[in-house]
């Protein structure tokens, strides 16, 4: 560590516990500062043309005002930040950036000066409140970790002490007062006192703040999370996602996932609000349909990519300064892939994942995460908000064990996965399949459809649905048309026939097809469409099969699995017009019927069951 002699005006370097006694800077750098290899070279006495250049620089007599104040205090050495780090060595950089927030706080006494503040300004004053000193990076932790630190105007006349202003700094910097105007005794420390924020509340501290370099928004933030990490400048945005790396190492705080993405003008969006409810509403909505107890509330889904589970700035956790961690035992562990964690999980089409972490002021709710699906059923963060949900679902989802990418990287990991494919084994031999499509997506006759709805490869939800589309011709009438079939749960059940939907439109126009991929793109039933399309030619369409001029074409579904993945392999066939393929149709509506009914009356037990327990366990 290299101190500024304040009586020679000498640089010494000292190692460990033979560092003395001294004071320590704290300023906003300019354009025209003193270098290391300058100070050290300086002779003060000389008048040496390059020696009065250097004299000359508006970083010169900071540097002396701060030996002044030191020796007022009788301190016989200063750090400066600008001539006390050897910034050509990436080594010595690199072992000062992770000392720095131990430095300061080693620091007899720490001097911050506001250049941009005139005299006779008090804390309430606009000059300072609007200090230049209060949005950069770097002087978060120097605010934060010494012992004691004292404000200067520009003409070095003392403004106030930390303490004094503590009410006035908390409002400019978000950060509460039990951290600006706390003593520490023997036994404790700055960085000690600074955990019992949660992580993102110290993430919220540096929210509004800026670096000149990318980098050094992550690498200003290593003291206050406890953290070491090699220097690596021309990473960019990488060190800020390294460093929450770092700290999933270190130690898990839930609350570094409670980030939220930022709009387009760069703020983040706000925590969805949790609606009131009760059990009994709960029970009426899954008796019509509309919910169960291991599903969250549908919100839309956002078509922009996927994000990794790691914020990509601290901007991202400006709101989050009142997010604390539950006291709970979570089973994670850090991989090479991302972060293996066992938390509740909805079952819905875009799942969330509840954390437990809550804000302060309200202990009745949890944040959920939303989630996007990923090879081999890893999941990222969906670029949604993170929403409350009620305390009672982290009993009522299942408790699963999932992988968390922490990074998602580009053009490798935004391709869906799919959930199932369609594969259409046999027609008859008067039709042709010409061509097949999938989420806008075009394939060979011969290849299977990937359907890329659900979130899990083994299931798929009741209430959402898989669908692919094919191109068909007859080769009698050269009649083109296309079918789109819906997969649902229900489809498994092949012993009552077909449980498929099929659904058929004219392919008379590109525009046509254009709204009909569009459906499939999005996952959404086409059957309004059928009304606005005339049904022409000789195939008339019922809902149970194609019917042409003599006999129908019915569709047998059988479930397989590929790798893991289900496969619905669809047989055509064309039989004689009769009732049996009524009766099968009816006989398979009734058991998805009864099925869906059990259904509703287990999940309206379970509701009800949970939640009373959980009330009366509460209220204990």
């Amino acid at each position: 560590m290299w101190l500024i002699n304040t009586r020679t005006l000498k640089l010494e370097e000292f190692f460990d516990a033979a560092v003395p006694d001294y004071a320590i800077l704290s300023h906003t750098w300019g354009s025209d500062e003193v270098s290391f290899q300058e100070f050290k070279s300086l002779d003060i006495t000389s008048g040496d043309p390059a020696d009065l250049i250097i004299k000359d620089r508006a970083g010169y007599p900071k540097i002396i005002k701060a030996c002044g104040k030191a020796l007022e205090y009788r301190l016989r050495y200063v750090w400066v930040d600008t001539c006390c780090i050897e910034k050509t060595s990436s080594a010595e950089l690199s072992e000062s950036i992770n000392s720095m927030f131990k430095w300061y706080e080693n620091a007899q006494i720490c001097f911050a000066y506001l250049s941009d503040v005139p005299a006779t300004q008090d804390a309430t004053d606009p000059a300072f409140v609007n200090s230049r000193w209060f949005t950069r990076g770097w002087t978060l932790q120097e605010l934060l970790a010494p012992r004691e630190l004292l404000f200067f105007a520009s003409d070095w006349t003392l403004i106030a002490s930390r303490e004094d202003t503590a009410a006035s700094v908390s409002n400019i910097t978000g950060i509460d007062r039990t951290y600006l105007e706390s003593s520490i005794s023997e036994q404790n420390t700055r960085l000690r006192l600074l955990t019992e924020a949660s992580i993102a509340e110290r993430m919220s501290w540096a929210a509004r703040r800026t670096t000149t370099r990318v980098e050094d928004i992550a690498y200003c933030l290593l003291g206050i999370f406890g953290v070491n990490m090699p220097l690596m400048y021309g990473e960019g945005q990488k060190a800020f996602f390294r460093l929450q790396e770092q700290i999933l190492q270190t130690c898990f705080d839930s609350t570094l996932l409670a980030w939220n993405p930022t709009d387009e003008h760069g703020r983040p969006l706000a925590f969805d609000e949790l609606e009131p409810s009760s059990s009994w509403a709960s029970a009426m909505k899954m008796v019509m349909g509309m919910g169960h107890p291991w599903s969250a509330p549908e919100q839309p889904h956002s078509n922009a990519l996927p994000m990794g589970l790691l914020a990509p700035s601290p901007g991202c956790f400006l709101l989050c300064n009142d997010i604390v961690e539950c006291e709970i035992v979570l089973d994670w562990t850090p991989t090479s892939r991302g972060l293996e964690i066992e938390l509740p999980v909805s079952d819905n089409t875009w799942p969330y994942a509840i954390i437990p972490c809550r804000l302060r002021n309200d202990p009745w709710s949890l944040l959920a995460l939303p989630l996007d699906v990923h090879e081999g059923g890893a999941y990222s963060r969906s670029p949604l908000s993170a929403m409350r949900v009620s305390h009672h679902t982290w009993h009522q989802w299942p408790m699963r064990r999932i992988l968390l990418k922490t990074r998602i990287r580009p053009n490798y990991d935004t391709e869906p996965v799919p959930s199932w494919y369609v594969w259409i084994n046999s027609l008859p031999p008067e039709m042709e399949i010409l061509e097949r499509y999938s989420d806008s997506k075009h394939y060979a006759a011969d290849t299977l459809v990937p359907v890329v709805s659900e979130r899990e490869t083994q299931t798929i939800s009741s209430s959402r649905f898989g669908i692919a589309g094919m191109k068909l011709e007859t080769k009698a009438s050269n009649e083109r048309f296309s079918l789109v079939v819906k997969v649902t749960k229900t489809s498994a059940y092949t012993d009552l026939g077909s449980w498929i939907w099929p659904r058929r439109w004219p392919w008379r126009s590109n525009s046509d097809l254009y709204h009909l991929e569009y459906c499939i793109a999005k996952h959404v039933s086409p059957d309004k469409l059928i009304s606005s399309w005339k049904r022409t030619g000789s195939l008339r369409f019922t809902r149970w099969s194609l019917e042409l001029k003599d006999s129908c074409l019915q569709f047998e579904v059988t479930k397989r699995k590929l790798l893991d993945i289900p496969v619905f392999e669809i047989n055509v066939r064309q039989s004689p017009k009769g009732y049996i393929s009524q009766l099968q149709y009816c006989m398979g509506r009734c058991l998805w019927l009864l099925q869906l009914i059990i259904n509703h009356v287990l999940a309206i037990s379970m509701t009800l069951g949970f939640q009373g327990r959980l009330e009366e366990r509460w209220a204990l």
